[in-house]
């Protein structure tokens, strides 16, 4: 028993984890450019899904490619992982097709980009989870591939991409409910909000500003507060301050875009919640 147990210890172990990563992760890749072959069949509200197929198409096919070269382990299971990652967005295009998003709604959207001067490109699809919401899409994408290294064809291929950048989901139950149409009004602020906060952030009056706040926090600890508690309050009251920032914007974009409704919209989203009204 001894001896067998020396055997099966000193034995190289016959199976090449290294070809089983690189052969999963290249059916991984085929399996999904098949999937999204499969959608092109679908009717959607505009030739917006089509590009983005395309593109996660060619971002795969080079996957492929730099799949066969990698010689660590390691590394192919994160080319793995992100192929697992892009198969996340089949939820978008199942949903984006006429059968689910009105292309009214696709319209309304692109009339709401177009009066800010912003690329009227976007997918929009309704989601399971009651909440609206607005994402980049190549942005993700491309820190997305980040985490396997620089890849300069990958940079090419995202940096000629003419389809949608973001992606806008609403509840999938408020489908018909065009009332609650002006909440993408405050969605949108908060790209607006951001802008901003990055535009302050840059702002040399905002160092002053931000020691004078800072010296206000000290004073109210009596002083001579620690300077772990300090710094915990201080931190806490420029979050406070930057999330008051990005709602109010955002209220005031929604209301610049879409009047009164805007309000009535907010109200009847935010009721449940008794801190929010």
């Amino acid at each position: 028993m001894v001896v067998g147990v020396r055997c099966l210890a000193t034995t190289p172990n016959p199976f090449n984890t290294l070809e089983h990563q690189r052969l999963r992760t290249g059916a991984l890749c085929e399996s999904l450019k098949q999937r999204f072959a499969e959608l092109h069949a679908r009717d959607y509200p505009d030739d917006g899904a089509a590009k983005a197929l395309w593109l996660l198409a060619d971002l795969l096919t080079l996957l492929q490619k730099r799949v066969q070269l990698i010689a660590d382990e390691k590394t192919l299971i994160m080319a793995g992982e992100v192929v697992i990652e892009l198969g996340e967005t089949l939820e978008y295009f199942d949903n984006a097709g006429t059968d689910q998003t009105p292309r009214g709604l696709v319209v309304l959207l692109q009339s709401l980009y177009a009066r800010l001067g912003w690329p009227s490109n976007l997918l929009a699809w309704p989601q399971s989870v009651y909440n609206f919401t607005i994402r980049p899409f190549v942005e993700n994408l491309a820190v997305l591939f980040q985490y396997l290294g620089p890849d300069a064809e990958i940079d090419a291929v995202l940096k000629a991409y003419t389809g949608p950048r973001d992606l806008v989901s609403f509840p999938r139950i408020e489908r018909d409910n065009v009332r609650m149409y002006a909440i993408f009004g405050h969605e949108i602020g908060h790209r607006i909000a951001g802008e901003f906060l990055k535009q302050e952030q840059a702002d040399a009056t905002f160092s002053g500003e931000e020691a004078a706040i800072r010296a206000k926090v000290i004073a109210a600890m009596g002083g001579s507060p620690s300077i772990i508690d300090a710094q915990k309050l201080i931190e806490k009251v420029f979050s406070l301050r930057k999330r008051a920032l990005e709602e109010l914007i955002s209220d005031i974009v929604g209301v610049y875009l879409f009047g009164p409704s805007a309000l009535y919209a907010g109200h009847e989203w935010y009721a449940p919640d008794s801190v929010d009204t």
